[in-house]
C-alpha cells in the first residue's frame, strides 16, 4: 500500500482544502482537490503510516477544521491561534510530517496576512523555508505563498517608498519561478515514474 494512499485515510480530504477556508484568506478554492501531505509527486511505495503519524494527521485536520470554523465566524485570530497549534505538535520523522508543516505554515502566514501583518507573514514563510525537507506540492505552495506576501508587502509600501516596493516585486517574481520550476521538476518525476515498466 502507498503512504500516501493510507495518508488520504488519515486526513480525508480536509487537510489541504483548508487552503482555501473563509472569505479568500487563503488563494487556493474550496472547491479545488488537491493532493494530500504525504502524496507528493516523488512519493514511492513504502510500509503503511505508523500511528503516531495517522494520529498528528488526524489532529492536524481537526485543527484545519476548527479554523475553517473561526474563520467562517470572522475570528481570524483564533484562526491563527488553532493554526499555530499545527506547527508546535510534536511530529514523528517522517516526509508525510514535513509536508504536514508546510501546510500549516502556509496557512499560518497567510492568516497573518489577512490581518494586515505582511512582515509578520514573511517571516512565518522564511523561518519555514530554511527547514530543509524534500521537494513536494507542499513545499511549492509555500514557496508561492512566499512570493504573495512579497507583493502583498510591496503593494503596502507603495505609497511610502516606491523604490522598496519595486525591489521587493523583483523578489516576488523570482520567488514565483522557484515555484514553477519545483513544479516542473516534480511533474517530470511524475512523467518518468509513469513511463517505467
Amino acid at each position: 500500500m502507498k503512504r500516501g494512499a493510507a495518508l488520504w485515510t488519515a486526513l480525508g480530504l480536509g487537510l489541504v482544502l483548508a487552503l482555501g477556508a473563509g472569505a479568500g484568506v487563503i488563494g487556493c478554492g474550496r472547491g479545488e482537490r488537491k493532493p494530500e501531505p504525504g502524496s507528493s509527486t516523488n512519493q514511492v511505495e513504502g510500509p503503511p503510516l505508523d500511528r503516531k503519524l495517522m494520529l498528528s494527521l488526524a489532529t492536524a485536520r481537526a485543527y484545519h477544521h476548527q479554523a475553517d470554523v473561526y474563520v467562517a465566524d470572522g475570528n481570524n485570530e483564533a484562526a491563527l491561534d488553532v493554526v499555530r497549534k499545527i506547527t508546535q505538535m510534536t511530529w514523528p520523522d517522517a516526509p508525510e510530517a514535513q509536508e504536514a508543516l508546510d501546510d500549516a505554515f502556509a496557512r499560518l502566514a497567510k492568516l497573518e496576512l489577512a490581518a494586515g501583518r505582511a512582515e509578520e507573514a514573511l517571516a512565518i514563510a522564511k523561518r519555514r523555508l530554511e527547514a530543509p525537507v524534500a521537494e513536494s506540492f507542499f513545499r511549492s505552495n509555500l514557496i508561492s505563498v512566499q512570493g504573495e506576501l512579497l507583493k502583498a508587502r510591496a503593494e503596502q509600501l507603495d505609497a511610502t517608498d516606491r523604490g522598496a516596493a519595486s525591489a521587493l516585486r523583483r523578489e516576488a517574481i523570482a520567488t514565483f519561478q522557484r515555484a514553477i520550476e519545483m513544479n516542473e521538476r516534480l511533474q517530470l518525476r511524475l512523467l518518468e515514474e509513469e513511463t517505467q515498466p
